[in-house]
């Protein structure tokens, strides 16, 4: 019988993988993706399709760069006002197309962080992820007390990678307007430290769930916006265990319909959810892409972690 082989690591999954390294791996990619558009000027190449390779190359350079790449993928996933079409579709892919981690390694970062073994956390734990983003994966489990509910593992060694990539980011951010005086009006540094500022918050799971439970309790009114519980004792700085709530992702139109529900209406209870956010609450749910939003079978948004 033929055996799989396993995937080689890559390069930010070692453990020892230096600050040198690090910035030139980041450096060749960039460098890489800015000779094709400049080639692609060169030759003249605009077509549609062309844009599309180069946007699909994009994707690949930003998940062999890892977690912090994949999440400025995901933020510009959503910004159509910057981006062609082509873009905006293939770093859609980023919201919930990125390769899990192994369940073995999730089991063990709960056990170190609960201190106790899977088992007596919960009655049942699917090993098999049930969706992997950027910064983590969810896990669908049981507790003992029978309540169904989903468990979010951080990826293992996230701090020292984010470590060193924002040494990377910043000499880059450097280099570019150093080279190209042009940029500095985009003001990157200030883009910089504000990204460095909300990614380290992310990492700190603690801090996710009391945003969820403020979330919920600013919607605890409002019977068509849904927002999982958080179970405290089973959640720590790496992991988050939340209340599980199947639906339909949001973007879904054809799924959605095909159980009776009207896109429309649900656009409404969107809209109206977020003039809340913004208007009323002055808190809001800044990362709004469909792999955190889903739709359960009677039209009521669910507002999901994300990963």
């Amino acid at each position: 019988m033929l055996t799989r082989a396993k995937p080689k690591p890559l390069p930010w999954q070692q453990q020892k993988y230096s600050a040198i390294a690090r910035q030139i791996d980041v450096f060749s990619a960039t460098i890489q993706f800015a000779f094709g558009l400049w080639w692609d000027s060169r030759k003249q190449r605009s077509s549609p399709e062309q844009r599309t390779k180069r946007a699909e190359q994009l994707v690949g350079q930003l998940l062999d760069l890892g977690p912090t790449f994949i999440k400025i993928g995901q933020a510009l996933s959503t910004r159509g006002d910057l981006l062609p079409l082509e873009y905006i579709r293939a770093l859609s892919k980023l919201q919930d197309s990125v390769p899990p981690f192994s369940s073995t390694a999730a089991i063990d970062i709960i056990e170190a962080d609960l201190k106790q073994p899977i088992d007596v956390l919960y009655a049942e734990f699917d090993p098999i992820p049930l969706a992997a983003a950027s910064l983590g994966q969810v896990h669908r489990a049981r507790l003992h007390s029978g309540e169904e509910v989903a468990v979010k593992v951080q990826r293992p060694g996230l701090e020292a990678l984010f470590d060193l990539d924002f040494k990377a980011l910043y000499q880059l951010v450097q280099f570019c307007e150093r080279l190209f005086p042009s940029v500095r009006k985009f003001e990157l540094e200030a883009i910089y430290d504000e990204f460095r500022r909300i990614i380290y918050l992310e990492i700190d799971y603690v801090h996710e769930g009391q945003n969820a439970d403020r979330f919920r309790e600013n919607f605890a009114d409002y019977p068509n916006i849904l927002a999982p519980k958080v179970y405290w004792s089973y959640t720590s700085t790496h992991v988050l265990t939340l209340e599980y709530l199947p639906g339909i992702k949001i973007d879904r139109r054809e799924q959605l319909e095909a159980i009776g529900l009207d896109p429309k209406e649900i656009n409404k209870t969107g809209i109206g959810c977020y003039l809340k956010q913004l208007l009323v609450d002055g808190f809001f749910q800044a990362d709004p892409h469909p792999g955190n939003m889903a739709v359960d079978s009677q039209g009521k948004i669910i507002f999901t972690i994300s990963a």
